[in-house]
């Protein structure tokens, strides 16, 4: 007889997988979720869900910093941390929203009109 529960994990797990390989982490986590429905307590399927979970915050910061967003990447680093301590991606780019917001403001036009003033 066909295992239907396995039938179902196998293919979650595949889907997960394909879905993290071409990064779409939210709808990977999803597949992993199902996954684990099928085979609670599989710790293959919880660490890759765990992976797709800190892999999505990743992301968000990295959007987050290319939009200059330094407050909001930290936090969204500072998520995906929590999932997976010590996740060198996430280390990085929390090193980079920190840096971003101890940059000092780029100055606007009239403060660059009054510096070239001052020469």
């Amino acid at each position: 007889p066909v295992d239907t529960k396995k039938a179902a994990y196998d293919k979650a797990m595949s889907e997960g997988r394909a879905l993290m390989k071409s990064g779409n982490y939210a709808a990977a986590y999803k597949a992993f979720d199902v996954a684990l429905k099928q085979a609670p307590g599989d710790r293959a399927a919880a660490a890759e869900r765990t992976d797709a979970f800190a892999a999505s915050w990743v992301k968000a910061g990295r959007g987050q910093l290319e939009k200059k967003q330094y407050a909001e990447a930290r936090k969204s680093f500072d998520e995906a941390l929590k999932a997976k301590p010590g996740d060198k991606d996430a280390l990085d780019g929390r090193r980079q929203a920190e840096a971003g917001l101890k940059a000092p403001p780029p100055m606007g036009n009239e403060a660059a009109y009054a510096e070239a003033m001052k020469k």
